[in-house]
């Protein structure tokens, strides 16, 4: 599940619009800390964001949202986003922009959102290819049915006709009735 859910998160239509944000988010913040430490803090928040959050929330929480699912999760986001910006002061001696204890449980929220909201998009995709190729089985079946109900009916036809000129060429022509027997 979580090869799948890496391999669909990176497709294009979903790898585009996270890059973007991330290049926000990074340039957000270069421009309030001038510090790389601090953008590396948040490029790391980035990757773990896309390497853990959907597959989790596939994973623990899934279409059935189940409620033990759900705290897994934000206990995994707290603890991912809690390590990454513990790392910054440790190693430099200052918080980051997103670093600030205040944005804290922000980041929690949209590590669990933006996992439910590309986990549930890559389910729904899933579901969307079930539904068409059953759509497509059913409509070769039922194309199936027509042609064996159109032969089904037609059968006795040929049979009555056939039938029909034998017994006219029984009455005319013997010898074309023989061959035709």
């Amino acid at each position: 599940m979580f090869r799948e859910t890496w391999r669909e998160t990176l497709r294009p239509r979903r790898a585009i619009p996270l890059g973007l944000v991330g290049l926000a988010l990074l340039s957000a913040e270069w421009v309030a800390t001038r510090a790389w430490i601090a953008v590396a803090a948040d490029l790391v928040l980035l990757v773990l964001f896309v390497l853990l959050s959907p597959p989790l929330w596939r994973a623990l929480c899934g279409p059935s949202g189940s409620a033990l699912g759900w705290i897994g999760l934000t206990f995994v986001a707290a603890l991912v986003v809690g390590l990454v910006l513990a790392i910054p002061p440790l190693v430099a001696g200052s918080f980051t922009y997103v670093g600030d204890p205040n944005a804290a449980f922000l980041l929690v929220a949209l590590f669990v959102v933006g996992g439910w909201g590309l986990g549930r998009d890559v389910e729904l995709e899933r579901g969307v290819v079930r539904a068409e190729a059953r759509a497509d089985d059913l409509a070769r079946v039922a194309e199936q049915s027509q042609l064996l109900a159109l032969r089904a009916q037609l059968d006795p036809h040929f049979l009555f006709n056939t039938l029909g000129a034998i017994a006219e060429w029984c009455r005319d022509d013997p010898e074309v009735a023989e061959r035709a027997t």
